[in-house]
């Protein structure tokens, strides 16, 4: 039944999971099992620990949680002594009761029903090298969830990632309600506070809304990519993790890529209910991610400027072009272009206000038609020539088609305006208030998904304010 689980293992496993898969004696059994990458998570380690106790599934049975500490080769000495704080905080709050492994360093502590599985890859020869970071962090951790899911130590199928900002909710291990023919999960989330500046966290609620806007801009057009990814909100069953080969060894964006495989290897639920809140923190840990983002638009505010976002007519185009392709998948008889023509934007004047000519180009560049041909040619019906399709056009071409938009015709404008456009009223002067934050999240945890992959998406207007 795993055998092709025992072969990703084998064939492209960390090395870690590899000994671990060989290892006779190793004492631990869990319900489920937690991967968290540690990286100068010193402050924040604690409550995310604390709120692990707190959980129903750690109070009322057993857990293993993943822990692998790391730095790069290039990290400076202030990483290099927080890590060494959380190795010291780690054996205070899980005493060692068994070496696992002594090159690298892989070791065994317990508290009550949690066991943590600790990997040291932050000392000596084995740092990461300079350009590995949190994804080879995910992908060690991934790969010990499944080999010991394989081996009979995890009951749940399921194998959760998150990061030591986090705080997870009382029922996070709850899902006994996800559907069987589910792969993965995406947890909902919210950013909060804690010991952060108001102008750190001020930034980071835009960051958040900007998060929330792109997310939904996707889902209205019609995109199945239309899916939150941050690496700390992930849960995948183990065949399914396999059947991807795990996280990429990325220094940052290993979330994104690993979600776009995932959205191919089957349906994906958001857990709405099931919120993780993450910690504010100005990180530059990684080149981009949220660390990065609130960092740049903190250096923005200073300055009187605001966050750029792509405007909501690159996703017009979008929508138009997605129409179409599902359209001439279906059987219409048409080639992409002849659904740019007339009064495609939907404002009655009978015909599209933007530069239609660079708009028709960028789409040309892609060559959808012959894409369209190839997955009918395929495929056996519609619906698997529009799964085809959409393997092709993935999350990653989505984003460079929308940033060619940008690039050609259709230039970034300011967040404000883009939610404006997109129903939210008077978004310039409510965009700092934490009731506007608010509104834009329970929209967007509102919206429904596009059914992707498994059906045709029907046009929706997503805000009603």
């Amino acid at each position: 039944m795993h055998a092709a689980s025992l072969k990703y293992l084998k064939n492209y496993g960390a090395q870690e999971a590899a000994l671990l898969l060989e290892k006779e004696d190793l004492p631990l059994r869990g319900d489920h099992c937690l991967m968290v990458p540690l990286c100068e998570e010193a402050l924040f380690l604690p409550a995310m620990v604390e709120s692990l106790f707190n959980t129903k599934a750690a109070k009322e049975g057993s857990l293993v949680v993943v822990f692998t500490l790391n730095q790069s080769s290039v990290a400076s000495l202030r990483v290099a002594k927080d890590n060494m704080a959380t190795k010291e905080w780690l054996l205070e709050k899980f005493p060692k009761f068994k070496d696992l492994h002594a090159s690298p360093p892989i070791w065994l502590g317990k508290r009550a029903g949690v066991t943590a599985l600790v990997v040291e890859r932050f000392e000596g020869p084995y740092v990461f090298k300079e350009k590995e970071g949190v994804g080879l962090a995910r992908k060690i951790g991934g790969d010990i969830g499944l080999c010991l899911y394989l081996r009979g130590k995890i009951k749940s199928d399921f194998l959760h990632h998150t990061d030591g900002d986090a705080r997870l909710c009382e029922d996070y291990f709850d899902i006994s309600f996800v559907k069987k023919e589910t792969k993965s999960l995406v947890y909902g989330f919210k950013h909060v506070k804690e010991n952060a500046s108001t102008e750190a966290f001020l930034s980071l609620k835009i960051y958040e809304m900007w998060l929330r806007y792109y997310r939904l801009s996707l889902a209205k057009s019609g995109s199945p990519y239309g899916v939150h990814a941050v690496g700390s909100l992930m849960a995948m069953r183990a065949d399914t993790y396999a059947e991807v080969r795990g996280f990429p060894r990325r220094q940052a964006g290993e979330d994104f890529y690993l979600l776009g495989k995932l959205l191919k290897a089957g349906p994906l639920e958001t857990l709405h209910t099931h919120k993780v809140e993450l910690a504010c923190r100005e990180s530059q840990r990684v080149p981009f991610g949220t660390g990065q983002g609130t960092l740049k638009i903190m250096d923005l505010r200073k300055n009187g400027e605001e966050l750029k976002v792509l405007p909501p007519e690159a996703f017009l185009v979008l929508e138009r072009l997605l129409t179409g392709c599902r359209l001439i998948l279906h059987g219409e008889p048409k080639k992409i272009f002849d659904f740019f023509s007339g009064d495609w934007d939907g404002d009655g004047d009978g015909d599209w206000d933007g530069d239609k000519e660079e708009v028709l180009k960028v789409v040309d560049s892609f060559n959808f038609d012959k894409a369209l041909m190839l997955a009918k040619k395929r495929a056996k019906d519609a619906k698997g020539a529009v799964r085809q399709f959409h393997n092709w056009f993935d999350g990653f071409k989505t984003l460079k088609f929308l940033h060619q938009l940008r690039d050609a015709c259709l230039p970034a404008i300011g967040l404000s305006k883009a939610l404006e456009i997109n129903g939210f009223s008077d978004a310039s002067r409510r965009i700092t208030g934490d009731d506007f934050f608010e509104q834009v999240r329970l929209v967007d945890e509102m919206f429904p998904k596009t059914p992707g992959f498994f059906g045709v998406a029907k046009k929706q207007v997503f805000i009603d304010s």
